[in-house]
């Protein structure tokens, strides 16, 4: 477990640090207003959903530079790095188009109309940023298979703060600049984006991804091959993710049919949720670099040594914060919002949101490990089941047909994680025994 610690430390502090950036959105535009919250809350959804889709698709870079660098120290790996670049600005530009349709999207979802075209004004704007985050997703996810997570910490650290005086200024306005509210808030996430993504890619190609030249272009039946792997990985990463992430906006879409306080109060507990599973999510990210590095040994041993130490540490971690927020969850929800009539509706949820930072967290690591493991598409098969078999129409019973509103939504998603983490654990514990049998085979 201290192998994993230590480089799941920094990377925890990326994925913090990333979600950050959502929480200080958030906390501005409550002292703004309800109603340019609630505005925000569905225009970023949809943006955000998108946006770990393709965080997904580019789950080939770290897996096959962590694999390549534990089978041999000379690997040109900046080459994998230039590949996920192209394919990075090709999907993040596609995906930016596909965001102009935003409107269109939500009414088609049952949104009234002016919540429609408000929250779609949002959602047009951060589209723009599609490529950048794109770009600086496969930088970053480069350095921390290499083990140098602590650049991008420190990059991230200055977006966040790039990202703050923005916020104040383009929300609240000063002197020329108005007050644009929602917008002004997408405003200041598009250019930090573009910022991380110039300043990490520019340190990446100076420092340690420098076209090598290889005799007669090094064999291209191998440059062919080890392509093809980096876009299979990503698919099916890229597929899981997205429809882990189209379920949660399917969450954000039955909570609006509640009303727009419910979806000012979903926001806050999402954000409750979502800090600690980047916790979860940076310790996953470590552990895969881990396991894939084990598997480019054919380290079965280390394999198995690394994945159980990574959902352990997850589960210690996530437990201290559902017992914080199950303790104190009018203090949580006060930080984000002092609409009473919010609180109200968010503060009885938070014990389920407690129990889902447990499950939720377990299962993004055990998702990475499996990932790691070689695993492709039977990862994403379990997704559509727990997320789209399960949390969808849980929530939706729980939340409309049952009449426990946002709570309702937060029961669903717990239950569904549960089941996710079970599919997950035996998933990884199948994978080890097939290696390890592999493995007694070859030697026999």
């Amino acid at each position: 477990m201290q192998k994993t610690m230590h480089l799941a430390g920094p990377v925890i502090l990326t994925r913090v640090t990333t979600a950050s950036m959502l929480t200080v959105d958030v906390l501005v535009l409550g002292e703004f207003g309800t109603e340019a919250l609630a505005d925000y809350v569905l225009g970023q959804a949809l943006v955000h959903n998108v946006i770990t889709m393709l965080n997904g698709l580019l789950l080939g870079v770290p897996v096959l530079v962590a694999r390549e660098k534990g089978r041999t120290a000379d690997a040109d790996l900046g080459k994998i790095w230039r590949r996920g670049l192209v394919y990075a600005l090709a999907a993040g530009a596609i995906l930016c188009l596909a965001l102009q349709s935003a409107e269109m999207f939500f009414r088609a979802a049952g949104q009234t109309p002016d919540l429609a075209a408000r929250g779609a004004a949002v959602s047009t704007i951060l589209a723009w940023m599609m490529p950048f985050v794109g770009l600086y997703l496969v930088s970053l996810l480069f350095l921390e298979a290499l083990h140098r997570p602590w650049i991008g910490v420190t990059a991230l650290l200055l977006g966040n703060l790039c990202n703050f005086v923005l916020n104040i200024l383009l929300v609240f306005g000063a002197g020329p600049i108005p007050a644009l509210g929602a917008q002004g808030c997408a405003l200041a996430t598009v250019i930090t984006s573009t910022a991380l993504a110039i300043g990490l890619g520019l340190y990446v190609r100076a420092r340690l991804a420098k076209p090598r030249a290889q005799p007669n272009g090094g064999d291209r039946q191998t440059l062919l091959s080890t392509a093809q792997e980096q876009r299979r990985i990503g698919h099916a990463a890229g597929a899981c993710y997205g429809l882990e992430a189209a379920s949660f906006m399917a969450m954000m879409l039955i909570v609006s049919w509640l009303g727009q306080l419910e979806l000012a109060a979903y926001g806050i507990l999402f954000q409750v949720l979502a800090l600690p599973f980047m916790v979860s999510r940076g310790i996953g990210v470590a552990t895969q670099v881990r396991v894939s590095d084990a598997w480019g040994r054919g380290d079965v041993g280390g394999m198995r040594k690394a994945g159980w130490s990574g959902l352990l540490l997850s589960a210690l971690c996530s437990t201290a914060v559902a017992l914080l927020v199950v303790a104190m969850p009018g203090l949580l929800v006060a930080l984000f919002v002092d609409d009473l009539r919010v609180a109200a509706l968010a503060e009885p949820a938070m014990v389920w949101v407690a129990v889902a930072v447990v499950f939720h967290g377990g299962q993004a690591v055990m998702n990475s490990v499996c990932r790691g493991s070689g695993d492709t598409w039977v990862p994403t098969a379990f997704q559509l089941t727990c997320f789209w078999g399960l949390m969808v129409p849980l929530a939706f019973v729980f939340a409309h047909d049952l009449g426990r509103g946002v709570a309702g939504v937060c029961q669903g998603i717990a239950l569904s994680c549960v089941v996710s983490l079970g599919l997950l654990t035996v998933r990884f514990a199948w994978m080890c025994n097939q290696r390890l049998n592999h493995s007694q085979r070859g030697r026999g």
